[in-house]
Formats: structure tokens, C-alpha cells, sequence
């Protein structure tokens, strides 16, 4: 019997954009059953392509902004506004993100790149800026992009902090020499996770951008002294909150140095694209990433469509290339298929498009059977 399937697709970072995936697995599914009916939904939740994903579900403009990017290289940025409303849309990831930090110590990265964009999209006067907050390959805690906007943090001796891993060497916070409002900011965060402790930016995600074992305890110590100063000098307590450890810790920085308002870059990017109406009318939810593994549970789109899944007694399927295979993430899905149980990585690597197209026609073929 036909099914309605509604493929929900994030990124495979460093193979795949999530729309690749989408049509991939599309493909890949109707050369096994073909009298289904297929619906694909990209997927964002603030990280990689979060703008032109967004974009693509409203009526806009394309425009850009040229900028010194993380690596150095002066390139342009691709942002976006709304043409009702007069919204920007940008994502911090096509500036600061892990694609763009190749060959540069995580120690010497910093967010000063972000800043840049959103002084020069402020410029153009948007009504409103949203700013997709993931993907990051900073851990800075947006010292850069506090840096950028003229911030100072200072050592005992008067002398001025360069780099942020030398934060907690930081006494005081000196404020800009004029006061200067980028407008309404709202931040959509890729995960929930607070600045600080086990489940912080630090202990949680800075492995995955390069932050060795040792570096971990100086690197939470950097952000800790950071957010000591912002309640000292600033008065404000925002080190506990949810989304403040996205993006490295960008999620504070934004809220405390231009209070901007936080939130799930998923919900946001579901209500946009009326995602959960689209889910209720599947028979069978197709959930897509690259690795799938704890973090993904912490507010990631692919985590949020397995619970969302899981608590409207939707059927879900997880097609990933890897996964953790813990019960805590096996009990979302129906079925779990992985790429690395059919092809090593470096052969998937080479022919992502061809692999996943080939897993998901599996994936077709056992539900068939």
C-alpha cells in the first residue's frame, strides 16, 4: 500500500547540504517503492545554511556583505531579507564555521568575523535581524565578537586581552568609547546547551572543533572568568541559561553585550515552514543527519523531529552515515540504518550521493518486505 513520507533532512557536514540529502534519499526511496508519495523538508535548527534554507520557504532578496572571514580571506557573505516585513536573515556558520577554520588551531579562532557582518547588515537598516546561531568552529565564548564591537578585557596591569583562551588571566571589562545599538537581534540557537560546566559549550562540543583533553579545564576556566565579569561590570546572570553555549558560546556574548533575545533555531525554523502540520500527515517521517549521537538530543533539528516523532506516535526512521548506538537514541526510531555498516568512510566520502541514495532503497526494500 502507497504511504504518505515526509523526508526530514539536516546537513551531512563536510559531504552533503540538507537538501542534497533530501533528494538523495528521495530518490533512493522511490526506485524501491514507487507509488508513494514523497514530501521533503530540508531541515535547519540555526547552523549550516540556516538563511537560505529559510529563505527558500519566503519571499526575499538575496544580498551580501564583504568581509575578512576566519580564515583571513576577504570574501563575500550571503544574507537575505524578507520583502514583507524587512527581515535579514544570516547565519553565523557562513562566516565563523567549522568548514572555514581548516588549519587553524581552535586556540587562535575567534568570532570577530560575525561581528563585522552584523555592523554592516545594521547598516541597511532591517527591520530585524535574525541570526542562525551553529556550526561554529569557534569556542570563544564571542570574546571576538564583543572585541570587534569595541569591548575591552583587561589584565591587572591595564594591558588588553588578544586572544580568549588568555580570559581568565581577565580583572576587569571595559565598554566601548561611544554606545553604539545594531537594533533588534533575535538569535536562533542550533542547541540548548548553557555556557558552562558538563553540558556547556566547552565540555560538550570543543572536542568536535579540535579543543584537546588539556586544553578543555583552561578553555571552561576562559568562559567562566568571561561570564564573572559580564555580572560584575554589566549585571548580568545569563551563564545558566538555555542556548547561551551555541556556537561556542556566541549564544551568551549575543544576549550580553547586544541583547539579543535566544532561542531554538529549530522551533523557529518549524513554525516558519509549518513543519509539524507536514509531519501529521505522514504515515512515515524519514529523520536524516550525518552523526547522529548524544548532542543530537540537546535541541538539534534531527533530535527534535525523533521526540516530536516519538510523542505524536509518528512512525520515525534514522538514516545516518554514523550513530551512537545507546537505547536512549535507538528507542526514537523504528529502524536506525547507517552508512557505516554498508560502506568504510572514506568510500561514502567519496560518493556520498551514491551511498545514501543506495541506503535509503534498503531502507524502502525492508519496509516493503
Amino acid at each position: 500500500m502507497a504511504k504518505n513520507i515526509l523526508i526530514a533532512a539536516d546537513s551531512f557536514k563536510g559531504s552533503l547540504k540538507a537538501q542534497r540529502v533530501a533528494s538523495c534519499i528521495a530518490r533512493g526511496w522511490h526506485s524501491a517503492r514507487s507509488r508513494d508519495r514523497i514530501t521533503y523538508q530540508p531541515l535547519s535548527d540555526g547552523g549550516e545554511n540556516f538563511a537560505e534554507l529559510l529563505a527558500s520557504h519566503l519571499p526575499t532578496t538575496r544580498h551580501q556583505t564583504k568581509v575578512v572571514q576566519i580564515d583571513g580571506v576577504a570574501r563575500p557573505t550571503p544574507w537575505f531579507k524578507t520583502q514583507t516585513k524587512g527581515i535579514a536573515l544570516i547565519d553565523a556558520a557562513s562566516v565563523i564555521g567549522l568548514s572555514r577554520c581548516a588549519g587553524i588551531p581552535v586556540a587562535k579562532r575567534d568570532s570577530s568575523a560575525l561581528a563585522q557582518v552584523l555592523v554592516n547588515i545594521s547598516t541597511k537598516k532591517p527591520k530585524q535581524i535574525i541570526l542562525g546561531l551553529g556550526g561554529s568552529g569557534t569556542n570563544d565564548g564571542g570574546f571576538g565578537l564583543a572585541k570587534a564591537l569595541g569591548w575591552k578585557f583587561l589584565q591587572a596591569n591595564g594591558q588588553e586581552i588578544k586572544n580568549w583562551m588568555q580570559l581568565n588571566k581577565a580583572t576587569a571589562l571595559q565598554p566601548p568609547s561611544s554606545e553604539s545599538s545594531l537594533g533588534n537581534i533575535v538569535v536562533a540557537a542550533d542547541v540548548n546547551n548553557t555556557l558552562l560546566g558538563a553540558k556547556g559549550a566547552t565540555y560538550t562540543f570543543g572536542p568536535q572543533k579540535g579543543l584537546t583533553k588539556a586544553q578543555l579545564p583552561k578553555a571552561e576556566e576562559a568562559l567562566k572568568n568571561m561570564a564573572k565579569l559580564v555580572e560584575q561590570h554589566l549585571g548580568k546572570r545569563f551563564k545558566n541559561l538555555p542556548h547561551t553555549g551555541a556556537a561556542g558560546g556566541l549564544g551568551f556574548a549575543l544576549k550580553a553585550f547586544l541583547n539579543a533575545e535566544v532561542q531554538s533555531g529549530f522551533n523557529f525554523f518549524a513554525q516558519q515552514t509549518d513543519l509539524f502540520n507536514k509531519t501529521k500527515q505522514a504515515d512515515l517521517v524519514i529523520c536524516a543527519e550525518g552523526n547522529f549521537d548524544q548532542t543530537s538530543l540537546m535541541g538539534k533539528a534531527s533530535g527534535e523531529i525523533a521526540k516530536h516523532c516519538q510523542a505524536n506516535r509518528i512512525p520515525c526512521l534514522l538514516l545516518c552515515a554514523t550513530s551512537d548506538s545507546r537505547k536512549n537514541i535507538e528507542s526514537y526510531f523504528q529502524k536506525t540504518k547507517r552508512l557505516s555498516d554498508m560502506v568504510d568512510k572514506n568510500e561514502s566520502l567519496k560518493r556520498p550521493s551514491y551511498w545514501l541514495q543506495k541506503l535509503a532503497r534498503e531502507a524502502a526494500l525492508e519496509l516493503h518486505a
